[in-house]
């Protein structure tokens, strides 16, 4: 079934033996599509720490009353990696950013020359940190940021990311909900990440292998009606795919 992950964001999240706090965020990766991490706030129960745990290792929720299981105990939550220790693309950049506004403040200007401010060990380190690979995996994305994001089409912009759609069986994200110009507030269309190109942190954008002119008059999307096929179909024969593509057809 469908769901919106907007909605899941703010769910509490019980362990197998109490209570761990709530999601805030869900990290995923841009190639598959697939949701790999919910972001846990720990609450008073970790104060301070933000925990990621693999949906592998989640239960099946409780939609009625907003939570979802996970098969571990709070001890075993406490060895669970932090948001530091795997960082989604924009974070990674963020850091490479902060390094190198810190690497040009360590030098001071003197005459026509630069010379470091900074002990020559601690401005190696920095340099050699700047200098490394990309850490952790460059296409895990958060979804509180792309949430962010423009629409870029083949021909321009279309809109602004609002929200994913995704299946609930398998924490796969189906569609992308785009808010698109249309009168004062706009109306909400679907773009299936199959149309979706790539995803750029640095422009702020997702890019679509489709007309922004198409998106924006693509079926208009209603978040409180389930999909259902018949949208689906109407969904790609708008887009000239074919159903076999379809998720719930």
């Amino acid at each position: 079934m469908y769901r919106s992950l907007r909605e899941i964001v703010g769910y509490r999240v019980e362990a197998t033996d109490g209570q761990l706090g709530s999601i805030r965020d869900f990290f995923f990766e841009d190639r598959f599509w697939t949701l790999c991490y919910p972001v846990i706030d720990t609450h008073n129960w970790l104060p301070g720490r933000q925990v990621l745990v693999h949906t592998d290792e989640l239960g099946i929720p409780n939609w009625n009353k907003q939570s979802i299981p996970v098969d571990l105990t709070q001890e075993e939550i406490k060895s669970c990696p932090e948001v530091n220790e795997d960082k989604p693309v924009s974070l990674q950049k963020r850091q490479k950013v902060t390094d190198a506004v810190a690497m040009n403040a360590f030098w001071a200007p003197y005459g026509m020359t630069a010379i470091p401010i900074m002990p020559p060990e601690t401005l190696k380190s920095v340099e050699d940190r700047l200098n490394k690979t990309e850490e952790g995996n460059p296409h895990l994305r958060s979804f509180n940021e792309i949430c962010r994001y423009r629409v870029e089409g083949v021909d321009g912009e279309a809109g602004r990311v609002e929200d994913f759609i995704i299946t609930d069986e398998n924490w796969k994200i189906a569609y992308f909900v785009v808010n698109v110009p249309n009168g004062i507030c706009g109306k909400k269309v679907l773009i299936s990440t199959e149309w979706l190109e790539r995803i750029s942190w640095e422009e702020r954008k997702v890019f679509a292998s489709l007309e922004s002119k198409s998106i924006q008059k693509a079926p208009e999307f209603d978040p409180n009606a389930p999909i259902n096929p018949e949208y689906e179909i109407r969904l790609y024969d708008f887009y000239g795919r074919p159903h076999g593509a379809c998720r719930a057809g």
